[in-house]
Order: structure tokens, then sequence, then C-alpha cells
């Protein structure tokens, strides 16, 4: 029982890894710029808010 669960186990993680390895680099080039893309506009978001925020509490006396 516990080998054929072992067994599976590894032949699921082999398919996985063909499966990645298989996949074109495009996409994944894709889906990482993609990634950072949102991670660049979120940071941009913080700053904003952040220099916003800033500035309020400059003009207020």
């Amino acid at each position: 029982m516990v080998d054929t669960l072992k067994m599976r186990a590894t032949a699921e993680s082999q398919l996985k890894r063909l499966w990645h390895e298989s996949q074109p680099r495009e996409l994944q080039l894709k889906a990482q710029s993609r990634e950072l893309r949102h991670k660049s506009s979120e940071l941009r978001h913080k700053s904003q808010s952040r220099e916003l925020r800033h500035k309020s509490q400059e003009r207020e006396p």
C-alpha cells in the first residue's frame, strides 16, 4: 500500500516536471513579466499613497 502511494507520488512529480519542461519558455516569461508588472504597480501605488499622506500632513498646521 505504501509502495503504491510512493510510486504514484514520484510519478506525479515526474509528470509535473516534464509538463513544466515542455511548457513553452514564452509562457513562463509572460507569466513572470505579468507578476513583475503587478508587483511594480503595487509598489508604485504604495509609494504614491505614502507621498500623499506625507503632503497632507505637511499642509495641516
